[in-house]
């Protein structure tokens, strides 16, 4: 099942109240996922909130530190952003491919409209490091950041606040990645 999906995270309302419950649900992929579950990596990014246009602009700058260098290989490495709302995936989009490098610097803005009536706060964007190997058939899944107000993670919840509160200011930090242990 982990190998042929990917976690879409929805926040569903608890009752009246203003708390937000995290479901998770797969969703399918037409080719399997690989996960080795011990790549560790740092990435590199910007997000602006442009209020005037009501959009969302994510640019990945670089990854780095990618246990790539411990194994000496250095592999084709892409990013898939999925940007989504409390309730539904609004858009799914990549980077290009960074081909053989260690440390690939992609450079690349993405522009998200944010829905009407959607606040920033409730928007959530997973950034999913994913990595092509002449070793595997399929792409592997390096790893996975979650930028969202809901993360238990104080630094990109703190990260995700200031890009609502500051709009239209270019926010740039560093955060580090994890892939899953289950293999």
């Amino acid at each position: 099942f982990w190998a042929i999906a990917h976690l879409h995270v929805k926040n569903v309302p608890h009752g009246s109240s203003r708390i937000f419950l995290r479901e998770i649900t797969p969703v399918c992929r037409p080719y399997k996922i690989l996960s080795r579950g011990i790549n560790v990596g740092q990435v590199e990014i910007e997000a602006t909130y442009w209020l005037t246009r009501h959009e969302l602009s994510i640019n990945i700058i670089k990854i780095s530190h990618s246990q790539a260098e411990r194994f000496l290989r250095a592999p084709e490495t892409y990013v898939e952003i999925v940007f989504q709302g409390p309730f539904d995936i609004f858009d799914i989009q990549r980077t290009k491919v960074a081909e053989r490098s260690l440390n690939p610097i992609f450079n690349e803005e993405f522009l998200f409209q944010i829905p009407e009536k959607t606040a920033v706060s409730d928007v959530t964007v997973d950034l999913i490091f994913v990595e092509k190997s002449n070793l595997y058939h399929n792409p592997a899944i390096l790893g996975v950041l979650t930028l969202s107000k809901h993360t238990d993670w104080f630094p990109v919840r703190k990260f995700w606040a200031d890009v609502e509160e500051n709009p239209n200011v270019k926010l740039k930090d560093s955060f580090l990645f994890e892939g899953n242990v289950d293999e």
